[in-house]
């Protein structure tokens, strides 16, 4: 919005407005330095590039060895695959409930089919990453939540169904990030395959 930029001595944009022709980070990263005109410090993907100000009190859940953050898109195969995956990784020492966080945003089919809300429903993105990252993993498809992980440094486990999703330019091909697929390369909807990648993620 040209309007927002009154009072501001320049107003950079990061969305991107074509196909990305590079990896979405180096596409904002060389998008960003052609609008300020000059070389910006160089991109240091291997380390958490934000940091959350705690907002959890005394009175607040404990952190949670799993967050799950799914976008609605084939919410049904999803919410399948988290049941699945939930009813195999728990073991003797964590009861459902203090072992997973699933973050729901308000409005979305996680929040009013089926899911309950006491599960973690999130109304901002700073008690999103909060939950983010105190966890020892997060699980999820190629969504927003799952930039914050990253953002985060905290390693991943990704059940993405979308084929186009897959394209390199949208992942981050990085050793905290590993993206479930079957023996064709290709997404696989089998939560034996999701449950053993959670399990070598969480250590066994």
């Amino acid at each position: 919005d040209p309007g927002g930029a009154v009072g501001y001595d320049k107003v950079l944009h990061l969305g991107y407005e074509r196909w990305p022709q590079n990896l979405l980070p180096v596409e904002i990263y060389l998008q960003e330095t052609g609008q300020w005109g000059r070389a910006l410090p160089g991109l240091e993907l291997d380390t958490p590039w934000i940091t959350v100000v705690p907002l959890m009190g005394p009175g607040d859940p404990t952190p949670r060895r799993v967050v799950v953050g799914f976008s609605d898109e084939w919410f049904e195969l999803k919410y399948g695959i988290t049941q699945l995956v939930k009813g195999c990784t728990q073991d003797g020492s964590y009861s459902t409930k203090s072992y997973w966080r699933i973050l729901i945003p308000p409005g979305s089919r996680w929040a009013q089919e089926g899911m309950s809300t006491s599960y973690g429903k999130t109304d901002d993105w700073l008690r999103a990453a909060d939950w983010i990252r105190q966890t020892q993993l997060f699980l999820g498809c190629l969504s927003s939540q799952w930039v914050l992980a990253n953002a985060l440094g905290v390693p991943t486990v990704i059940m993405e169904p979308s084929e186009a999703r897959h394209n390199p330019i949208f992942f981050y091909d990085h050793p905290r990030n590993h993206l479930v697929l079957g023996n064709d390369g290709k997404p696989t909807f089998d939560a034996r395959v999701v449950i053993e990648a959670v399990k070598a993620k969480l250590g066994g």
